[in-house]
C-alpha cells in the first residue's frame, strides 16, 4: 500500500496551536528555558523567580503569567528559609529547591519559549544568560545570608 505524500506549510499547520502566543522575534532575546535550570539550580528559587519573570515578559506573556513565575519561587524560598530556620536542612538538598521552582514553572514558561523556538534560529536565537545569571545568584544568595540570619538571631 502506498501513502499519500502531501506538501504541508508548517506555519499554517501549527496555526491554530500557536495562536495564543505571540512571535517574540522584535522584543529582546528571551533566554533558553532550559538554561535558567542553572541559575535555579546554582542561586535558588528566589534568583528564578526573577529571571524567570524578566524571561515571560521577554516572551511576550501577560504580567499574570510572570507573576505565576515569581510566586513559584517565592513559594520555595519561603520552604526553603522555613526548612533551614527549623534545622532541617543538609547539604545537598539546599540546592534543589531552585530546581523545584524552574520545573514548576513549566506549564508557563515551556510553550512560549518552544514557539520562540520554532520562530527563531534554534539555539542562536536566544540572549546569552551568563551575566544575568551569575548576577541573579550572587544578589539572592546574599539576601539569603542576610535573611537567615535574621531569623536565626
Amino acid at each position: 500500500m502506498r501513502g499519500i505524500s502531501l506538501a504541508v506549510d508548517r506555519d499554517r499547520l501549527l496555526e491554530p496551536t500557536l495562536a495564543n502566543y505571540r512571535d517574540p522575534r522584535g522584543a529582546e532575546l528571551p533566554w533558553s528555558f532550559n538554561r535558567l535550570a542553572y541559575p535555579a539550580f546554582f542561586g535558588g528559587p528566589l534568583a528564578f523567580g526573577v529571571l524567570g519573570a524578566l524571561n515571560a515578559r521577554r516572551l511576550g506573556l501577560p504580567k499574570r503569567e510572570a507573576y505565576q513565575v515569581v510566586g513559584w519561587g517565592l513559594l520555595f524560598e519561603g520552604l526553603l528559609i522555613a526548612a533551614v530556620v527549623a534545622g532541617y536542612f543538609v547539604g545537598f538538598a539546599f540546592l534543589t529547591f531552585g530546581y523545584a521552582a524552574h520545573w514548576c514553572s513549566r506549564g508557563v514558561l515551556e510553550t512560549p519559549d518552544r514557539v520562540h523556538h520554532y520562530f527563531g534560529d534554534g539555539e542562536d536565537s536566544y540572549a546569552d544568560l551568563a551575566d544575568a545569571a551569575v548576577l541573579a545568584t550572587i544578589a539572592a544568595r546574599l539576601f539569603e545570608i542576610v535573611l537567615i540570619a535574621g531569623f536565626i538571631k
